[in-house]
């Protein structure tokens, strides 16, 4: 397992047959809520089950509820992929 330095999302790293092909599978990014300042485990079942709205700024973003006081957090989730390494949407 890895954890990103700068957003610390856990990653599972799983090879690919026999080359040094390897995908990395996210387990779950950590954030901090803004409320109630517990930090929180948003995980890919949650951001699967997220309503999708756009912002007062216009950026699509993710709703998750806090585990611990349950306020409702606008999470903006970027892609760093660049443009010429994207990959298809499922």
């Amino acid at each position: 397992m890895l954890v990103c330095d700068s957003c610390n999302a856990e990653m599972e790293v799983t090879r690919n047959g026999g080359g040094e092909d390897f995908e990395l599978e996210l387990l779950g990014i950590l954030t901090v809520c803004p409320a109630c300042s517990e930090e929180f485990e948003v995980t890919e079942d949650m951001l699967l089950t997220a309503p999708v709205i756009e912002s007062v700024d216009g950026v699509s973003v993710s709703l998750v509820d806090c585990p611990h006081c349950h306020a409702r957090i606008e999470l903006e989730l970027t892609d760093e992929t660049p443009p010429d390494e994207e990959q298809p949407r499922r």
